[in-house]
């Protein structure tokens, strides 16, 4: 039997963090779905995030030309909404249909999250840039985002 993934990104924790890491450059959705395709079926691929008004209406149809399912909240610009607990929801839901999680995200907020995937027998995979050190510590695994994941000018044209 194949290693099926569920993929779930909280979109606002990687692009600050790429944007960081490589100076505002941008992870490539398309080319991230597929590294992680490399690692066995995606059998759910979920992207979070949140826009003020619709500025991301095209980026969320390029996520869902991808193949993720999108949810996305508005919010105001003075909140701080962050999807860790819908995330962590959404993973529950899907335990049984998967082997391995992988967690598009950077922050320590997922620990708890992590630990109890483990305690559960479950693969847990966490792709980000500048991943927690405490993070890097507890999961079996980490990957650092690469150059060769990113935007590169041509490729935002053809999208």
């Amino acid at each position: 039997m194949a290693n099926r993934i569920g993929l779930f990104v909280d979109i606002q924790d990687m692009y600050e963090n790429v944007s960081r890491k490589f100076r505002k450059k941008k992870l490539d959705y398309k080319k991230f779905l597929e590294y992680v395709n490399d690692l066995g079926k995606v059998v759910i691929a979920k992207a979070y995030g949140r826009q003020l008004t619709n500025e991301a209406v095209g980026f969320l149809n390029c996520l869902k030309k991808f193949g993720y399912l999108v949810s996305y909240r508005k919010v105001t610009a003075h909140s701080n909404d962050r999807w860790d607990v819908g995330i962590t929801v959404d993973i529950f839901s899907e335990l049984e249909n998967i082997d391995t999680v992988v967690i598009g995200a950077s922050h320590r907020n997922f620990l708890p999250l992590i630990n109890k995937l483990l305690i559960l027998g479950k693969r847990v995979l966490v792709i980000g840039a500048q991943i927690d050190p405490a993070v890097k510590t507890v999961t079996q695994s980490y990957v650092e985002v690469t150059l060769s994941m990113l935007e590169e000018k041509d490729d935002i044209a053809n999208k």
